[in-house]
């Protein structure tokens, strides 16, 4: 899956159980990914971190795992 599939996966997931959450910062933490033959990016499994407010000083973060598996991608809270 390229970068972008994963983001908007993990966004998804993030605006189902977080709804309407200010978002701070999105940081791809770590993976594992390939380049294909012309050096695109090409992830199995991805791991974002999505930092949301909660008051203006504080902050909470959610991790979410993103895999691909047979073609499909699936998105999960990670517990990190």
């Amino acid at each position: 899956m390229t970068t972008r599939k994963a983001m908007n996966e993990a966004m998804k997931l993030f605006e189902k159980r977080e709804p309407n959450r200010p978002i701070r910062t999105l940081a791809l933490m770590e993976g594992s990914c390939r380049k294909d033959e012309n050096g695109k990016e090409n992830w199995s499994q991805l791991i974002i971190c999505i930092q949301y407010a909660n008051t203006q000083c504080e902050y909470d973060e959610f991790y979410i795992d993103v895999r691909e598996y047979d073609g499909k991608v699936f998105a999960e809270r990670a517990n990190w």
